[in-house]
Formats: structure tokens, C-alpha cells, sequence
């Protein structure tokens, strides 16, 4: 499906697929020769020679009365697809808009469809800029144009005549909002919206390493615990458990001494393990309430210590459970 709009009043703009066409009667520009027309083009190229951002006219042609430049758009998307990304990843090429404009020596068409994004490497691309023989007729500062850009790509609207309602936000979020109303109705120069929208920036990038950080250590004291649980529990394994004696049992005074030299064995084991797990939380307790918070967190140590013997091993787990899940 061919995609069509009117650009700077007298020409047109088509899409098609991986193709983009600017067309513009000869009537328009300033000499009606195709070979000035070029040459002007290739100087104005010229001066953006190693910025990203400008792509290049693959073909100039003459068709029916209009000058057709072509442009590839191979892997790159529509400035509408800024709609469908989140909000932190957007401000990237809000940035690239507004250095764009902050570029005198350069003007391009502020229209929405002349503008194409790079996801792979979060670049903006314009194709059509005015040259020495092809002027362009700007409805709007650039100030106002990069607002309204903006305030399209938060949007559904695909213009801009006054103040957005809450409605017509994709993300109705307070900072959504308020970062448009900031950018639309009191930002008065590119050089406050880019000071602005980087100091933006700037808190969204702390922001994901103060999470990425809080998760890697979560993940951590997640994995402490596991090991620590895993060799309470293969110890515990290891302890006989605590039966009543049967007759045989006290038939056999021998076995009976040798069962209370394996409880005995046992209860050092636990007492020392079980210890040493308290001692471990308390002081990680201590270093996480530097600030004068004190933990409400005990550990009846008897109890545990009867359960044991007990052959209770659940019990204790389940003791210890309790001391790291409060």
C-alpha cells in the first residue's frame, strides 16, 4: 500500500514499503535546470558528510513535470512506531530531535513523515533538507515543531492543535504528564528542552541501575540462603533420630549407651550449626540497620535444640525459615 501526503505545500510524499519519494514541481525551485538542481543537493550533503543522522537521496530523477528524489528505507521504521515504545526509550531520539533543530545551518521539513527511526542503533534519520535551489516553506518554528512532534509520539493525535487532554495519552502515567506538560507548555528554547529532556534521561538511567543492583543482590542473598539450607538439611540427615526405647532396647543396655553417645553427638552438631546460622544472620541484621533500626527478629535456640533431638528435621528448617522470611 502506497502511503501519500502533501509536503512543503506543493509537493508530495510517498511510502512505499522500503521506498520514500519526495516530489516537488520544477516550478518550485529556483532554476528549472536538473543538473543545478543536482549540484545543489550534492553541496548541501556535503556539509552533513559523517552525521547519522541525514540519509542520502539514492536517485534524483525528472518525471512529468517533477523533480523525484528516492531514498532507501530498508530495516528502518516510521516515526509513528515511537508510539509503541515505552516512554524511557523514547527520550533518546527526543534528544536527537532537538539537536537536530539546535543545527542553524541546516533546515529540514518538520513533518512527522519525513522523519524514520534506526532501533538497532536509537537513531533518528531525515530525508529531506533544504538546499540552495529547493527552499521550504516552514509553517512553524523549530521550537514548536519539535514540541508537537513530541506530543504526537506520546499521543494518538497525529496533529497538534492546543493542549493534549489526559485521554489522549498512551502512557497516562503523572510522569508521562507531566514530562509533556514541561515540553509543551513551559520550556521556551531548544537549549532549556535539551537540558530538560537529558536531565530526564539521566534519572531514568539511575533509576535501572539502582534496580539492577537491587536485584543482583536479591539474587545473592537468595542463593547464600539456599547453599545454607541445603547443609542444614544434609547435616540433619546425617544425625540419628530420637525413638523411645522399646524392650529390646532395655533388654540391651549396651545399644541404649550407644544411642545416648549419638544424642549427644547430635545435640553438639545442631547447637554448634544452629549457632553459627544465628550469629551469621544477626550480624548481616546489624550491618543492614546501621541507620538505628533494630531487627524484632529471635531465635529460641532450646526450642530448636529439642526439636533436633527429637528427629524433628522439618521443624528446624522450618525454624530457621521463619528466622530469614522476617
Amino acid at each position: 500500500m502506497v502511503i501519500r501526503t502533501i509536503a512543503n505545500r506543493v509537493g508530495t510524499i510517498e511510502i512505499d514499503q522500503n521506498a520514500f519519494y519526495f516530489l516537488q514541481p520544477l516550478s518550485a525551485f529556483k532554476t528549472e535546470e536538473m543538473e543545478q538542481i543536482e549540484r545543489a543537493y550534492e553541496k548541501q550533503m556535503q556539509l552533513v558528510t559523517g552525521d547519522p543522522t541525514f540519509l542520502s537521496a539514492q536517485e534524483i530523477s525528472f518525471q512529468s513535470g517533477q523533480v523525484r528524489f528516492e531514498y532507501d528505507l530498508t530495516d528502518l521504521h516510521s516515526f509513528n512506531a515511537l508510539k509503541a515504545m515505552e516512554f524511557e526509550d523514547k527520550l533518546t531520539y527526543y534528544l536527537s530531535l532537538v539537536q537536530l533543530a539546535l543545527q542553524s545551518e541546516i533546515n529540514v521539513l518538520w513533518q512527522k513523515e519525513n522523519f524514520v527511526l534506526n532501533k538497532e542503533e536509537s537513531l533518528l534519520h531525515v530525508m529531506v533538507t533544504e538546499n540552495d535551489v529547493m527552499p521550504l516553506s516552514q509553517e512553524k518554528d523549530r521550537l514548536m515543531a519539535v514540541k508537537e512532534l513530541i506530543i504526537i509520539s506520546l499521543t494518538r493525535l497525529n496533529q497538534v492543535y492546543g493542549r493534549p487532554r489526559r485521554t489522549d495519552f498512551l502512557e497516562q502515567s503523572d510522569e508521562v504528564i507531566r514530562f509533556a506538560e514541561t515540553i509543551y507548555l513551559r520550556l521556551q528554547s531548544l537549549e532549556e528542552m535539551e537540558s530538560y529532556i537529558s536531565d530526564v534521561f539521566n534519572q531514568v538511567e539511575e533509576q535501572k541501575k539502582a534496580k539492577q543492583q537491587e536485584l543482583e543482590l536479591a539474587k545473592q542473598n537468595q542463593t547464600k540462603w539456599s547453599v545454607t539450607m541445603a547443609s542444614l538439611r544434609e547435616s540433619l540427615q546425617r544425625l540419628p533420630a530420637f525413638n523411645r526405647r522399646t524392650k529390646e532396647n532395655l533388654i540391651k543396655p549396651a545399644a541404649g549407651g550407644n544411642k545416648k553417645l549419638f544424642v549427644g553427638v547430635a545435640a553438639v552438631l545442631l547447637a554448634a550449626f544452629g549457632l553459627n546460622v544465628v550469629l551469621t544472620q544477626a550480624t548481616e541484621n546489624a550491618q543492614e540497620t546501621e541507620s538505628g533500626e533494630v531487627s524484632g527478629v529471635e531465635l529460641n535456640l532450646t526450642d530448636v535444640y529439642r526439636e533436633g533431638l527429637l528427629g524433628n528435621t522439618d521443624g528446624v528448617l522450618e525454624s530457621l525459615e521463619s528466622l530469614r522470611l522476617q
